[in-house]
């Protein structure tokens, strides 16, 4: 994109209120405010911050719910020349005034004083002042900062991400030409929370088709309650993360015309669920990269290997997968994926060496090693394999616990899963599975080992699989693997009676770990098995167990505590 091309985001405001002034710009339960009254409430932000000490990249920390507030105060802040730092009110006020901080910014946009920062101004967007004349610039520099956004840092402080102008300008264009018209009935759902940069796209999405924006009460992010929503406010357009549309029931939406999965990997069982429904859309695209960067219309055909793709680039964007020399690979090949062109950030505020880690020029256009495993078809469609630094060893074997999800949601009636690696005491880490099932279904966490056991190597099974009702999700919709409990583990055999019963149980169900409370019926148990059990303990242990006897007891250690009492010549 020239300079001659770009228009800035909050220009886009001005010309929907000059042409659709009394259409629905936003719109939650309680009320509605159109474009006109929209660009009012913008230019009276703006002033306000102006007169606030806001010009050319001044960092203005906005600490807002989603909804109008904070779509005002985004837009005033660009065009008052600053740069956005978007926060959220939910995360604890020293974590968002230290991150003010460590971005400098000089003005925050909040309702509470709670997140203010030591000698930063405070603006109440609901109580803007008087324009002064001549405040606002006559140009925003496409150059410059639109925005800066924390993503997650391994040191457990954040990176501040900076996108331009021209990325975000670029983004709306692109939505435009891939998406094309949306209809004069469309309304798109602002979902996503402050924190994340989905909201970014919800707004662009929106104010490209000049069409009202749904906003997504807090009561109503997943589930039953999301689906109520988006029936009673007839959303036609939904950004949803994969995570979330997993919470959702089968329920009848006829007027959802396209969902687009962002922010985590859509697993083929999800995309079956949804791709006869509405147009289902696979996106991608990190922090770095300003939302999205790729875009891909799901078929059934998507639905049945091993990975959904996430397509070609969008407007703006070109994708290359590379060899850990950076040199391209060929089509087909696993590599890196880097992503080039003017959706690039600038970098890491403040964080050179980072910024020289992951960003480069390349053939005079800005690129970002994203650290994510891909290969990249003929037609330029890219499919993710999973993440490069997640590979951990288990029992010697080098295993990506996204390969295991994937083993998992293959297996019937399982929804979703994460696996995470822990720390275990033989071994460096263990992996350990939260599923969710289908609705009606409830497996124990041995019956999944044992029939996930059957289908790949016993190095992919996790030590341990917990079932829960839903997987936590962050603001951004992505699984909080931090709220997942680590569960305590199946009580192991102690006796030399209870370790022989269950080496025998672990040979004949093919999964190790099998506990000594774990109901021999969610393993797999049938007739027959239980027959061999009493045949070989009495071969390796000299005890006649009756086939009544073992079904009657049902866990190894109750089996085991059967055998005790028995001596070896007992009949």
């Amino acid at each position: 994109m020239s300079d001659t091309d770009f228009a800035p985001v909050s220009d886009r405001v001005s010309i929907l209120a000059r042409r659709f002034p009394h259409r629905v710009a936003l719109a939650d339960r309680t009320a509605t405010v159109t474009y006109a009254e929209l660009e009012q409430r913008v230019d009276r932000l703006a002033g306000t911050l102006s007169g606030a000490g806001v010009g050319p990249a001044t960092m203005v920390a906005v600490v807002l719910e989603r909804g109008l507030p904070l779509v005002t105060a985004a837009l005033a802040t660009w065009r008052s020349g600053g740069v956005l730092l978007p926060l959220d009110p939910a995360s604890p006020p020293s974590w968002n005034q230290a991150v003010a901080t460590a971005a400098d910014a000089t003005v925050v946009v909040s309702t509470s004083a709670l997140h203010r920062a030591p000698g930063v101004r405070q603006v109440d967007p609901t109580r803007p002042g008087p324009t002064p004349p001549g405040a606002l610039p006559a140009t925003v520099d496409p150059t410059g900062l639109a925005y800066v956004i924390p993503t997650a840092g391994t040191t457990g402080t954040p990176k501040l991400v900076m996108i331009g102008h021209d990325a975000v300008a670029n983004l709306l264009a692109a939505q435009r030409r891939w998406f094309g018209e949306l209809g004069d009935d469309a309304r798109v759902l602002l979902h996503s929370g402050p924190a994340a940069d989905g909201w970014i796209f919800e707004l662009l999405l929106g104010l490209g088709a000049a069409c009202p924006l749904e906003v997504a009460d807090p009561e109503s992010l997943v589930g039953a309650p999301l689906v109520r929503l988006l029936a009673e406010r007839a959303v036609t357009h939904a950004v949803l993360p994969a995570a979330v549309l997993d919470t959702l029931p089968e329920d009848d939406l006829p007027r959802l015309r396209t969902v687009l999965s962002v922010g985590s990997a859509l697993s083929p069982a999800t995309a079956r669920r949804w791709v006869d429904r509405c147009e289902l859309v696979n996106g991608y695209g990190p922090t770095e990269a300003t939302v999205a960067s790729t875009l891909h219309r799901v078929t059934r055909a998507d639905t049945t290997g091993e990975h959904v793709p996430v397509g070609r680039p969008i407007a703006g964007y070109d994708v290359l997968v590379v060899d850990p020399d950076g040199q391209v690979v060929a089509d087909g090949r696993p590599g890196e994926l880097v992503i080039v062109g003017v959706g690039v950030a600038r970098g890491y505020l403040d964080a050179p060496d980072l910024t020289a880690e992951r960003f480069r020029m390349l053939d005079g256009h800005r690129s970002y090693r994203t650290g994510d495993r891909a290969r990249r078809d003929a037609d330029g469609t890219v499919h993710l394999l999973g993440r490069l630094d997640t590979q951990v060893k288990v029992r010697g074997f080098r295993v990506e616990p996204a390969g295991v999800e994937a083993a998992l949601r293959r297996l019937p009636g399982v929804r979703s899963a994460a696996v995470s690696p822990v720390p275990a005491d033989a071994d460096p880490v263990s992996l350990v599975a939260h599923v969710v099932p289908a609705p009606g279904y409830r497996p124990s966490g041995t019956a999944l080992r044992a029939a996930l056991a059957r289908a790949v190597p016993a190095h992919l099974v996790p030590d341990v699989v917990v079932v829960v009702d839903a997987l936590p999700l962050t603001a951004a919709g992505k699984v909080d693997r931090r709220q997942l409990a680590v569960p305590a583990r199946p009580r192991p055999p102690h006796t030399p009676t209870e370790r022989a019963i269950t080496a025998i149980v672990e040979e004949l169900v093919g999964v190790d770990g099998v506990g000594l409370d774990d109901d021999l019926t969610d393993v797999g148990w049938h007739s027959l098995l239980t027959t061999q059990v009493a045949f070989r303990i009495e071969r390796r242990l000299g005890i006649r167990l009756t086939i009544e006897e073992i079904v009657r007891a049902g866990t190894v250690g109750r089996i085991a505590a059967v055998a005790g009492g028995r001596t070896p010549d007992a009949r």
